[in-house]
């Protein structure tokens, strides 16, 4: 006699896996959420043939599901765009408290917890698998000190005195905008 086995595959849950990534206050950050090891692997599937997708995210303790392929501002200023295919970007130049970082502070983003599909319906039992946290790591870097033009006025013979750092005679006064107080990094000077 022969006896004959058939097995029915099922659907197995895909893991996501936690990804942490840092950048400089001044660089856009690009990667892809689903193929990017980080340092705890990729995302992965049991299921051969199975394509996965981010089918969503959200930010901090907000239980909001982000609009994925959307560019969205974050708490800080800096924009963030997700797309399915899990290639996202971060860009943290256009924020004001970013940009005035100084060297060696660091900033960490909102936590995001993002959400995979491998096409195939949720498995309750499983949906810690779906889900993993994103990291983002802002490092403030020396930032180019503003310099205003000022203008004095005096009769001749007369001696002005000022401070051309300082100085507000209607052009506002030289700044740098990741001052902290702390110097050398942070000292404006003039130089010629």
């Amino acid at each position: 006699p022969t006896v004959t086995i058939r097995v029915a595959g099922l659907n197995d849950a895909p893991m996501a896996v936690a990804n942490e990534y840092e950048t400089a206050e001044d660089a856009v950050l690009t990667g892809d959420w689903i193929v990017d090891d980080t340092g705890a692997g990729a995302d992965s599937d049991p299921d051969t043939g199975d394509v996965l997708t981010v089918s969503g995210y959200t930010i901090g303790t907000d239980p909001t599901v982000q609009p994925i392929g959307a560019t969205i501002t974050l708490s800080s200023g800096a924009t963030l765009r997700v797309t399915s295919n899990g290639s996202f970007e971060y860009d943290p130049t256009g924020s004001a408290m970013l940009n005035a970082l100084s060297v060696g502070q660091t900033f960490l983003e909102d936590p995001i917890k993002y959400m995979i599909s491998d096409g195939q319906p949720m498995i309750d039992a499983e949906a810690d698998k779906y889900m993993a946290p994103i990291t983002i790591r802002v490092r403030g870097v020396n930032d180019n000190p503003v310099a205003t033009d000022n203008n004095y006025a005096a009769n001749q013979g007369d001696t002005i005195t000022g401070n051309l750092i300082t100085d507000d005679t209607g052009a506002g006064m030289d700044e740098d905008v990741d001052f902290d107080g702390t110097p050398p990094d942070d000292m404006i000077m003039v130089t010629q």
